[in-house]
């Protein structure tokens, strides 16, 4: 389950730290992944605080904000929401993939919606990466 927080929500952790708890609460019954927007959440704190809860960040990569992999909750959860990934980009990706799925993690990877049909192609890519 995705959470996407508003990209004016700034980190506040006492509403983090609840959240997590009601989250806690239901351990088990599902996988849950956080979306912060505000440049706030980007801090160890933050890392440290969804990995003691299971919770996965959501790492999107965007034009305007390029990101780097990472995971945390025991699985990743990526969002490649750039156009036109060129080839070196994607096996960038897939050999982050790769070592994170060597080490038992679980990732899963979206690819935005494109006119140009290029996912069929980046997912290939990306896939034969992780394999690789």
């Amino acid at each position: 389950v995705l959470f996407q927080c508003p990209p004016n929500m700034k980190y506040d952790p006492e509403v983090l730290d609840g959240f997590l708890a009601d989250l806690a609460a239901t351990a088990g019954e599902h996988r849950f992944v956080l979306e912060f927007r505000h440049p706030s959440f980007d801090s160890d704190e933050v890392r440290e605080k969804l990995r003691a809860g299971g919770v996965a960040l959501c790492v999107s990569d965007t034009e305007e904000q390029p990101a780097t992999f990472a995971h945390t909750g025991g699985f990743a959860y990526v969002r490649l929401r750039g156009t036109g990934y060129d080839e070196k980009t994607l096996e960038g990706w897939g050999e982050s993939f790769r070592s994170a799925l060597g080490e038992g993690t679980d990732v899963y990877c979206y690819l935005k919606h494109e006119e140009s049909a290029s996912g069929p192609r980046d997912a290939a890519i990306l896939k034969r990466m992780a394999e690789a």
